[in-house]
């Protein structure tokens, strides 16, 4: 049974998200997301592509040079290519099973659980090391290490619950759920009676 939200909801003070609005420092729900409309929303995947296509190729060229400077640009070099040769492997081990746990998720109507999540960070993890560069591929290795990977997991999960929750309603869980016992029909049925007698003028 959906129950509606007690009016006290909407006056809870609205909270900010951090960083890409993925990683979230509070409690935000629809007036927040009201409050930051499109202006801000525009603003956040502007400055999400400048950085990924801008400032994340000039970092990680930097890295780079600096890399080569220190350890030569031979042993650099196979160093990336060892790590985009593990990025492949993983993504190979994870993907299909972490496609086929979120599409079971998904047509039961829950949110993914726990290990599914996990599949998921083990698959952008491997993308990441497939992804030349010393940058991309230290945050797909930090997230292979399990606190990092739960740290992650406990920011996205409440994020992808809040998406699914519809304004206006609770989300059914399973403390909701009552037990019952069916034992029949308890209806009084209508019994059947004899036609009417029609009476006909009195005769003296």
């Amino acid at each position: 049974m959906l129950a509606a939200y007690p009016a006290s909801e909407s006056a809870r003070p609205v909270r900010r998200w951090g960083f890409f609005a993925l990683v979230p420092v509070g409690r935000a729900g629809p007036v927040a997301r009201e409050i930051r409309g499109p202006a801000g929303r525009i603003g956040s995947v502007m400055f999400a592509l400048f950085f990924i296509f801008v400032i994340g190729p000039l970092l990680e060229l930097y890295v780079l040079v600096s890399v080569a400077g220190w350890i030569g640009w031979f042993p650099a070099l196979a160093l990336l290519a060892a790590m985009s040769l593990f990025g492949a492997w993983l993504v190979k081990r994870e993907g299909l099973g972490v496609m086929r746990r979120m599409q079971e998720s998904a047509g039961r109507g829950e949110v993914p659980a726990n290990q599914v999540v996990d599949g998921g960070l083990l698959l952008l993890a491997g993308c990441l090391c497939i992804v030349p560069g010393f940058v991309t591929g230290i945050v797909g290795l930090l997230l292979l290490v399990p606190p990092v990977r739960i740290f992650v997991r406990n920011r996205l999960v409440p994020r992808w619950t809040g998406a699914l929750r519809v304004p206006g309603f609770s989300r059914f869980t399973r403390a909701s759920v009552v037990d019952v016992e069916y034992i029949g029909d308890v209806t009084p049925k209508r019994t059947e009676t004899s036609a009417p007698i029609e009476l006909g003028p009195a005769h003296d």
